[in-house]
């Protein structure tokens, strides 16, 4: 029916003629490829029940369902890599189709380059047909139809600018010119994906199959393809999750279910409007079906009890009318919801992370945070970074800076889904590892909920699909109800229903959720803060994803805080103040201008703020430093202090060493700071100690001061009290200065101060006292 051209990863075809086994079965003026009744069988069971569909040029056609339908293998029909069990498939005469399979090894030995012209061999193959019918047409032997059928089969594929669209395309999907000439052999799987696709979106061709083609795409790529998409003008079907593609692109969407293919107009999401309307009609319908069939029932019990034989005619009539089931909801999606333990403020911080591989800086000293109920997306190209940020989150990896600083508040419960274990160990069954967080039948719940077989709850791990894997990751992390949730790339091999039904769980939970990820539907539906990971920096964007796009960041330049340059201003220097005192003035009087723009209102506020820094550090400049607040001096020994900070003040001295007062109730302790390389003599550790006194009770207001030393302190006034300590007092410290007794009773305690009236009183008036 037709030669099959495979090239690389993607299959070029060119048909031939159809056949005449195939008369009847014709395509219309706009049909390209015509499917008729496919069915096809898997182990007993219709995976493709009787699907028919028309790809028609100009329609954008979306494939979407439940993972494992069928979607895979009804492309590999459309496109002949495959034989349906029965059914026809017809395209019309000339029809070139492109394949672009979701995942192949491919093995190309040459460049990146030269991988990519293999998309343009039918057109070097019509541009050789045009050459010869030239030729014969110099001959008067050439067919001039036939020549202008191949000029515009030429000009169809491409003409002459293919090759630099060709180029083009390569470089919008993330692939640079040094790369072209690269062994094709050494890109990454990522990277050879990219180049399967934009060869076969650069071709032009007739029928254009795609299977997942946002695999392997960043959320800008993701941007690309839409808009190359949106340009194409022939039949194309795509397999696709992708919610924000199927959008973009769609004119119409094909749903895959049970065997069974449904086409509706429009994009994904209005056929899931068209499905929620439905749901709620259908919800309503069943809803009147019971209260009616409760009536005739209640109606039947009553006439039963009656015995007549008129009673009974009535009976029988209704039972004629009741119904025998209530009607079933159509197309329903799960509905789960994710607890969490209630919390409020920070739950997770962290500073000064760093990390390199190589001479690549990954992040640099860079911070973050997440707030109780924060949906964050993490954005950024493949490989910059996402997952070692998350890595370095979760403990899976260790920040190379030096003062890296993490908090963690105390009832913050941690959850992290990375891409490929996604929350999942290897070491027990599916049903176990859900059980050890909620009760067995709640676990078997969960699980079927999610869509995972019965018969793989007792599986290990390493036996399920990456699909498998992914839902099992969805239970645990509803099943664990944490409240700190890192996940990377959450959407990966989830269908539409699954992906949507995670999306709705985060939504209603208190969880904060930081989540890596290129699903643009995602970030739209649930992303409160977007953050972008790009040249090691985290960017903070405002306005959701449409401002990552339009780069619109969470402080626009203009409007960032910059810091002050300090003018200092030196003794006698005018100049400098004069210009600062003029800006101030100017600036607040435009805050009494009711004509000046509220952006220009909040530049003009965060610069004023600035100023008046700067105008303080500028008149701080020119004054001396300050002095310490007291200070004392005892034979050549010098101490100063600005006295107690929480309990706690520096003595400071003219020698090699300090002291440290620490105040507790009553008594303060007196310490001895001393470099570790260096001894002060005993002489003047004394003569600091006298210098002490005078500070403590002077000017401080302390009543004692005690110290352990093995030195004699007798000398600096202090007295033994036992075990190496020493304590001096007030009221040592003023008799040793010789104060009379008035001075002294000023700073006694009062009951003291009584004793000591008295006793002078009974000296002073003896006949009195007598």
């Amino acid at each position: 029916m037709y030669n099959q051209i495979p090239r690389g990863g993607v299959l070029f075809r060119v048909s031939l003629p159809l056949q005449s086994s195939l008369k009847g079965y014709t395509c219309s003026t706009l049909e390209q490829l015509k499917a008729s009744h496919i069915y096809l069988f898997r182990a007993g069971a219709a995976l493709l029940n009787g699907v028919s569909l028309s790809l028609k040029k100009g329609h954008r056609i979306g494939l979407v369902g439940a993972n494992g339908v069928g979607k895979s293998s009804l492309l590999d029909i459309l496109a002949g890599d495959a034989a349906p069990s029965d059914g026809r498939i017809v395209r019309s005469p000339g029809t070139q189709l492109s394949y672009l399979k979701q995942s192949m090894n491919i093995e190309f030995d040459g460049t990146l380059l030269a991988f990519a012209q293999t998309a343009l061999e039918p057109l070097r193959n019509t541009e050789k047909q045009l050459r010869s019918e030239e030729a014969l047409l110099a001959q008067d032997r050439g067919d001039l139809n036939h020549y202008a059928t191949l000029q515009e089969r030429f000009e169809a594929l491409g003409g002459y600018g293919a090759e630099a669209r060709l180029e083009k395309g390569l470089l919008e999907f993330g692939l640079s010119q040094a790369q072209f000439d690269q062994p094709f052999s050494s890109l990454s799987g990522g990277e050879r994906a990219r180049a399967q696709l934009a060869s076969a979106l650069s071709t032009s061709p007739d029928v254009l199959l795609l299977d997942e083609p946002s695999n392997h795409l960043d959320i800008q790529l993701r941007r690309v393809l839409q808009e190359r998409l949106k340009a194409y003008r022939g039949a194309l079907l795509f397999a696709s999750h992708d919610r924000a593609l199927l959008d973009a692109v769609c004119t119409h969407v094909a749903f895959l279910k049970d065997g069974s293919l449904t086409l509706h107009r429009g994009n994904y999401s209005a056929l899931r409007l068209r499905q929620g309307h439905a749901r709620e009609r259908s919800a309503k319908e069943a809803k009147e079906v019971a209260k009616r069939r409760e009536r005739i029932l209640a109606t039947q019990a009553r006439l039963k009890k009656w015995g007549t034989a008129k009673a009974q005619r009535q009976r029988k009539s209704l039972e004629k009318r009741l119904p025998d089931e209530v009607a079933e909801v159509v197309e329903k999606t799960v509905e789960l919801r994710l607890e969490s333990p209630k919390s409020k403020g920070r739950l997770l911080s962290a500073k000064h992370l760093s990390y390199s591989v190589g001479d690549k800086a990954i992040l640099t000293d860079q911070s973050i945070y997440l707030d109780a109920g924060d949906k964050v997306a993490l954005l950024g190209e493949n490989g910059s970074g996402k997952t070692t940020l998350l890595n370095l989150l979760a403990g899976e990896a260790e920040s190379q800076h030096p003062k890296t600083e993490f908090y963690f508040s105390n009832n913050a419960k941690l959850a992290y889904a990375d891409q490929l274990r996604r929350g999942v160990r290897e070491d027990a069954t599916a049903l176990a590892q859900v059980t050890a967080y909620v009760s067995e039948q709640r676990a078997q719940l969960l699980l079927a909920l999610v869509g995972i077989k019965r018969s793989d709850w007792a599986s290990y791990p390493d036996t399920l699909s990456g699909g498998e894997r992914a839902r099992l990751g969805v239970a645990l992390l509803i099943a664990a109800e944490k409240n700190v949730l890192l996940l990377d790339e959450p959407t990966n091999d989830l269908d539409v229903n699954l992906i949507e039904t995670l999306q709705s769980a985060l939504q209603t939970s208190d969880a904060a959720v930081l989540f890596a990820t290129h699903d643009e539907a995602l970030v739209k539906a649930l992303a409160t803060r977007v953050i972008a990971l790009e040249n090691g920096e985290l960017i903070e964007y405002r306005g959701g994803v449409e401002g990552y796009f339009k780069g619109t960041r969470r402080l626009e330049p203009q409007l960032e805080p910059t810091e002050p340059e300090v003018h200092p201003v030196q003794e006698g220097d005018t100049e400098t103040l004069e210009r600062l005192e003029l800006e101030r003035l100017e600036l607040e009087a435009s805050f009494e201008n009711p004509f000046v723009g509220e952006r220009d209102r909040v530049r003009d506020k965060q610069r004023y703020e600035w100023l008046i820094t700067e105008l303080m550090q500028a008149y701080d400049a020119g004054l001396p430093a300050p002095a310490p607040s007291y200070g004392a001096s005892y034979k050549g020994v010098t101490l100063t202090t600005d006295g107690f900070v929480d309990d706690v003040a520096r003595i400071h001295t003219n020698g090699l060493f300090g002291l440290e007062l620490r105040r507790t109730g009553t008594v303060t302790h007196v310490r001895l700071l001393e470099s570790e390389d260096a001894c002060s003599l005993i002489w003047a550790r004394c003569y600091a100690l006298s210098a002490l006194q005078r500070i403590a009770f002077e000017h401080l207001n302390l009543s004692a001061l005690q110290i352990q030393s093995s030195d004699n302190l007798e000398g600096s006034g202090f007295k033994a009290a036992g075990q190496g300590w020493w304590v001096v007092t007030l009221s040592d410290y003023e008799q040793r200065l010789g104060y009379p007794a008035e001075v002294q009773a000023v700073t006694e305690p009062k009951k003291r101060r009584r004793k000591r009236r008295k006793k002078r009183n009974r000296i002073q008036s003896p006949d009195k006292a007598t």
